[in-house]
C-alpha cells in the first residue's frame, strides 16, 4: 500500500467516526419522547379521596406511568398536555373527579347519572418539573462534542506520531501532513455547524409555544342572550394571549390551534336549557348543549381544531335558553388552547 492511500484510508476512517457520532446524537434525541395513554380494566366503585388507578397501559413513553399506583411522574421538566376521560355507569348518584397536580388540583369532572349513565372530559396544558421519583440525566450535547473533538486531535497526534516513524522524506510527510489537518478541519467545522443549527432549532422551538388553561372558581349567574362568559382563573397561559378580565383568548401567532371547553350547569328547581357557543371573530365554531332539572345537573364539552391568524380572538358566548328561565353554570368551567403548529 503506497504512502497516499494509507493516509487516505486513515482519513476515510476519521470522517466515519464524525458521522458515527452525530448518528449517535439523533439517536438519543429520539429516546427523549415522553407521553403515556392508559385506561382501566373494571368497574371500580370509590370512596372519597380515592385514587382512580388506570391499570391497562397503551403506551408508556419515557416510562413516566405507573400503572400500580395510576400516577404519572413527570421525567422531563416542559410543557404537558393531560387530558382525562371519565363515565359512571350508576344511577342516581353525582361525583367529582379531580385531575391533581402535586397534592392540589387542576381541573375537574362532573358526573351526574340521574335515571342514565353520564360521561364527561377535561384538557389541561400546564408545566411540570422533573418529579422526585424519577430521574433522567441527558447528556449535554457541547460536551460531548468537544469529547469527540478530543479524541479526533489525539487521533492525529497518533497518525502523525506513526508517519514520522514510517516517511523517510521530510517532503512527501509534510505534504500529507497538512492535507490530513485541512481534512480534519473541515470535518470539526461541519460539527461546530451542525451542533449550532441544534441550538439556534431549540430557541425557536421554545418561542413559539403558545397555549392556555383557565377555570372559574365562582358560579356565573345568570347568564344574558348573547353574554359572553369570562373564566377568570389562569391556570397557565404560554405566549400570555389570555386575558382573564375578558375571557378572550387573541392568537399571537398564525397557525393550527386546538381548542378545548368543559362546562355544567347549576341545581335549578326547573326544567332549564340553554346553548354555549365556542366564538371565533365573532362567529360560533362549536356548540355545547345543557338541560337540567329539580333532580340533575347537566355537562357537555366540545374540542375544536381551527386555524388562527394572528390578532384573531377566541371566546365562550351565551345563545339563548328555553323554558322562559335564565341558564346558570357552576363553578367547574375549563377552556383550554394550544398552538399545535405555526403557519
Amino acid at each position: 500500500m503506497s504512502e497516499r492511500e494509507t493516509l487516505q484510508k486513515n482519513l476515510t476512517q476519521l470522517q466515519e467516526l464524525g458521522l458515527n457520532k452525530i448518528h449517535s446524537h439523533s439517536l438519543t434525541d429520539c429516546k427523549t419522547k415522553v407521553g403515556f395513554t392508559s385506561r382501566n380494566s373494571g368497574y371500580p366503585i370509590l370512596a372519597d379521596n380515592e385514587k382512580i388507578v388506570f391499570d391497562i397501559v397503551v403506551s408508556n413513553f419515557g416510562k413516566g406511568y405507573d400503572p400500580k399506583t395510576g400516577i404519572f411522574t413527570a421525567v422531563k421538566s416542559g410543557t404537558y398536555l393531560l387530558f382525562a376521560d371519565v363515565r359512571t355507569n350508576s344511577h342516581d348518584n353525582t361525583c367529582w373527579i379531580d385531575l391533581v397536580r402535586n397534592g392540589s388540583p387542576v381541573t375537574t369532572v362532573f358526573l351526574a347519572s340521574g335515571s342514565r349513565m353520564s360521561s364527561d372530559s377535561t384538557l389541561a396544558i400546564l408545566h411540570l418539573d422533573i418529579g422526585n421519583k424519577t430521574i433522567c440525566a441527558c447528556k449535554n450535547e457541547t460536551e460531548d462534542i468537544l469529547l469527540e473533538l478530543q479524541i479526533l486531535k489525539s487521533i492525529t497526534n497518533t497518525l502523525q506520531q506513526n508517519f514520522s516513524l514510517l516517511m523517510l522524506d521530510k517532503e512527501i510527510l509534510q505534504k500529507n501532513l497538512t492535507q490530513l489537518q485541512d481534512d480534519h478541519d473541515k470535518i470539526l467545522s461541519q460539527q461546530v455547524l451542525g451542533l449550532n443549527k441544534i441550538q439556534s432549532n431549540k430557541v425557536t422551538d421554545y418561542k413559539t409555544k403558545i397555549g392556555f388553561t383557565a377555570k372559574n372558581n365562582d358560579s356565573i349567574d345568570p347568564l344574558a342572550d348573547g353574554e359572553k362568559i369570562i373564566i377568570d382563573t389562569v391556570v397557565s397561559n404560554f405566549g400570555n394571549g389570555y386575558d382573564p378580565s375578558t375571557g378572550i383568548f387573541t392568537a399571537v401567532k398564525s397557525g393550527t390551534y386546538l381548542l378545548f371547553v368543559d362546562v355544567r350547569s347549576v341545581w335549578t328547581t326547573d326544567d332549564k336549557t340553554c346553548w354555549i357557543d365556542l366564538m371565533r371573530n365573532g362567529s360560533p365554531i362549536t356548540t355545547v348543549f345543557l338541560i337540567s332539572s329539580g333532580t340533575s345537573m347537566s355537562s357537555d364539552s366540545t374540542l375544536a381544531i381551527v386555524h388562527l391568524d394572528i390578532g384573531n380572538k377566541v371566546w365562550l358566548r351565551k345563545r339563548h335558553h328555553w323554558h322562559a328561565g335564565v341558564c346558570s353554570l357552576d363553578n367547574h368551567l375549563t377552556f383550554s388552547g394550544y398552538l399545535l403548529n405555526v403557519m
